[in-house]
């Protein structure tokens, strides 16, 4: 996952609880074609929520936290679900903060992280 979109290595956490959520999502044999999560809740996950990891995003800014005429949505980096949130995360790469929002438009065709050079280990725009 992280080869795939380009995010560093420092991302490996947020991509492994990503994968975790999903495979609980997931129907397995040893449950007998049930979701490891249809087995701790009792019901039958909802997956409408599942994105491409580290996808393009565009995060809906708050009008409160909006600055003049400026946009009211800002590109993102999206890189998990929020545990104990009703929403996804995602990663700013221009302000470097992640982000935790329930409202989002997805473009699960681009990878924004894709146009990076590494160097040293870390990672500058090319």
């Amino acid at each position: 996952m992280l080869d795939e979109s380009r995010l560093p290595k420092a991302f490996w956490g947020e991509g492994l609880g990503t994968l975790v959520h999903v495979w609980n999502r997931c129907p397995t044999d040893a449950a007998k074609g049930r979701t490891p999560y249809q087995l701790w809740t009792g019901t039958k996950p909802d997956v409408s929520h599942l994105r491409v990891w580290g996808c393009t995003a565009y995060v809906h800014i708050q009008k409160d936290k909006r600055e003049g005429l400026g946009s009211d949505m800002e590109k993102c980096v999206f890189i998990g679900y929020a545990e104990g949130y009703k929403g996804w995360k995602f990663y700013n790469p221009t302000m470097k903060k992640t982000i935790i929002s329930e409202r989002a438009d997805f473009d699960e065709r681009y990878f924004p992280m894709s146009n990076l050079i590494r160097k040293n280990g870390y990672c500058i725009y090319g």
